[in-house]
């Protein structure tokens, strides 16, 4: 079930008056779309991340947001596009330091591929993806070398 949006101002106590019920042929389907938080999200440039601002300067931004979309919009989601790692990487398995302290090392942490080896990492928590890390150097998960 999808909710028209209020014509209501955002924080306005009355935003729920005047929505109506819109039925959708699947009442589950809304339940199973990805949603996208940046919640946690650690807008800073690092040795190993990147930030909001550079990802705009290096035209990564605008890929983002279309994999974003693309992604909400998918019903059923597609498995395939978010890779779930479980728990944090191992040290050797990874560049960044250790979880940060504010999130859990044992969250399914994932990543979505955007190209080649640029990534958003996150965590899948049921159907919501929370985006901690921007990663264009796929330094989150470090895998072997294919084809070399």
């Amino acid at each position: 079930m999808t909710k028209r949006l209020s014509k209501a101002p955002l924080g306005s106590n009355s935003r729920k008056e005047n929505t109506k019920e819109l039925q959708s042929p699947n009442s589950n389907e809304a339940s199973n779309l990805i949603v996208v938080s940046f919640k946690h999200f650690i807008d800073q440039d690092t040795g190993y991340s990147q930030s909001l601002k550079t990802w705009e300067n290096l035209g990564l931004l605008s890929l983002m947001n279309t994999a974003f979309i693309q992604l909400c919009k998918e019903y059923p989601a597609n498995p395939q596009r978010i890779k779930k790692y479980g728990s944090y990487p191992e040290a050797g398995k990874t560049d960044y330091p250790v979880c940060p302290q504010h999130l859990s090392k044992s969250a399914n942490w994932s990543s979505l591929r955007l190209q080649g080896s640029v990534r958003v990492i996150g965590i899948m928590d049921c159907n919501i993806f929370y985006v901690v890390y921007l990663d264009k150097d796929h330094l989150f998960y470090l895998s072997p070398k294919k084809h070399t």
